[in-house]
């Protein structure tokens, strides 16, 4: 097993600039794990909307309990009334939502007439919706009021409205299992680890390739009595070992920093797709070491790679924010079916053949793409091997 010793002879020389990927992985994941705040309660709050309340109308009892009303989801806040105030208001956002009464509201709506108010907001925010669904919901169950009783003062109206609003439904979530445990750092640890693994093996594994790479080392390796099956398997069996030695040092790491057993159900599929990925990104090193012949050029492509992955499978930016076209380019690389994975695994509650089915799905995946990577390396080295010899 000569070639296999030197192997990590020459993987010795390389672990300085290793390590230096390592550090930076685990800088940012360190701060982006043990920073995050998560909900591990699981449950809704909402959000109070910046709002301006402008009554061109009286002070009405109506509009009165109106506001009392939108104050459960709104934060009023106190603007100048004119046109270009309004602008400026929303554009700073120091509003969201601006709600403009208009005068003889009350008198109107009282009477049986459906008057219209304006609105103003910020293009699309999403807790805009909250401020709608509180307008529709008071105008409207003081319509169903005001319609079927008939000279319904303004007092009863809005006992009524505010007494049938103030009921509130208590919901009680059950799970099959009651104990779940908020796994969303771990989830951001293993996607963190595409950048990582990646980066590490191509370098470590393309600058012991470049090694045997040159002319006169490959032709004196021909004429020894060592085959050059022996030598190929002896490398291929140095990578895996290499590739072997990473995945036990990150697993280690993540139970470390997230504070998990590595025997629970969930780190042990973590850990599964932790080596589907590992050898995907170990068949991609190969590619790589096949076909360069600069350290440096290593060095660049390694970058590429481990950022580039990174950003279109929602490593650096969830997946939410990218758009469908990034998404579907992000579908042709292994990162992407690794990070979906993380996410079903990371919210799985019941660890069946139903659910855990697609999980399975993604790990074969990126087994298929390790094999094609595989396949075409082969054909390339063999081809050099040729013209070699």
């Amino acid at each position: 097993m000569r070639v296999y010793k030197l192997y990590f002879k020459l993987l010795k020389k390389a672990i300085p600039t290793l390590l230096v990927y390592i550090g930076v992985f685990l800088a940012i994941t360190i701060m982006a794990t043990l920073s995050f705040q998560g909900n591990t309660d699981g449950i809704f709050e909402d959000t109070k909307v910046r709002t301006a309340f402008i009554n061109h109308d009286e002070d009405t009892l109506l509009l009165r309990g109106f506001k009392s009303y939108l104050g459960k989801s709104s934060e009023f806040i106190e603007i100048d009334e004119s046109q270009k105030a309004m602008q400026d208001a929303l554009f700073f956002r120091e509003v969201t939502y601006i709600l403009s009464i208009p005068k003889g509201f009350t008198e109107d709506f009282l009477n049986g007439k459906d008057p219209s108010f304006k609105s103003y907001t910020v293009p699309d925010s999403a807790t805009n919706h909250n401020v709608d669904m509180a307008v529709n919901t008071f105008l409207n169950t003081a319509r169903v009021y005001r319609n079927n009783i008939e000279n319904i003062s303004a007092e009863e109206l809005v006992g009524k409205i505010a007494q049938d609003l103030d009921i509130q439904v208590v919901v009680d979530l059950y799970s099959e299992e009651v104990d779940k445990v908020d796994n969303t750092r771990q989830i951001y640890f293993q996607n963190y680890l595409v950048f990582a693994i990646l980066s590490v093996l191509i370098l470590g594994i393309s600058s012991i390739m470049i090694s045997f790479t040159n002319l006169d080392i490959k032709r004196r390796n021909l004429s020894s009595p060592i085959s050059l099956y022996s030598i190929q398997f002896q490398q291929i069996l140095g990578h895996i070992t290499f590739a072997f030695i990473c995945i036990i040092l990150f697993v280690l790491l993540g139970n470390i920093l997230n504070g998990q057993s590595s025997l629970d159900k969930t780190s042990i599929f973590f850990t599964l797709n932790v080596i589907a990925f590992t050898i995907a990104a170990l068949s991609i090193a190969y590619l790589v070491g096949s076909l360069t012949k600069s350290i440096d050029i290593t060095h660049g492509i390694a970058n590429i790679l481990g950022l580039g992955m990174s950003f279109v499978s929602g490593v650096f930016v969830p997946m939410e924010f990218l758009g469908e076209t990034t998404i579907q380019i992000a579908k042709f690389t292994p990162a992407y079916w690794y990070t979906t994975a993380n996410y079903m695994i990371g919210n799985l509650s019941n660890f069946t053949w139903e659910h855990l089915s697609p999980v399975y799905g993604h790990m074969l995946i990126q087994l298929g793409f390790a094999i094609a990577i595989f396949a075409i390396s082969m054909v390339i080295n063999k081809k050099k091997s040729k013209e070699a010899a």
